[in-house]
């Protein structure tokens, strides 16, 4: 039997709550609860489940992705290969579930910020010890 599909991504939503705002507004680390959840779950429908009706996930991954490679680039343009966005949209994926682990775990890993996401950085991690 298979499992429900997530909801998908009201992207109306979307853009007034992250698009329109500042473009570290994308960054994982800056998101609510409610959307980091959404986007993991639309990021693995994405990359885990490919079929039809996977491709209605990607509009909300890839106007994130976007938002945050237009504000690294200086130009008005953005030209990126297949390859390329897939590699971006599978290293947003990793920023998401770093992020989840941060809120959710004692566990703490380095927060992409816009100079460093989508760059090999090198990531710390610690351990936060419960009070």
């Amino acid at each position: 039997m298979k499992e429900p599909l997530p909801p998908l991504m009201d992207l109306v939503e979307l853009k007034k709550d992250i698009l329109d705002k500042h473009p570290s507004a994308a960054l994982p680390c800056q998101l609510s609860d409610f959307w980091l959840d959404r986007i993991a779950d639309s990021l693995d429908q994405v990359l885990e489940n490919p079929c039809d009706e996977s491709r209605d996930y990607l509009a909300g991954p890839l106007a994130l992705v976007a938002r945050l490679l237009f504000a690294r680039s200086s130009s008005s343009e953005l030209e990126v290969s297949q390859l390329h966005l897939y590699e971006y949209l599978c290293a947003y994926r990793v920023e998401v579930a770093l992020e989840v682990m941060n809120r959710r775990t004692d566990l703490r890993a380095t927060s992409a910020s816009l100079e460093t996401i989508f760059t090999d950085r090198p990531l710390t991690s610690s351990y936060a010890y419960p009070k």
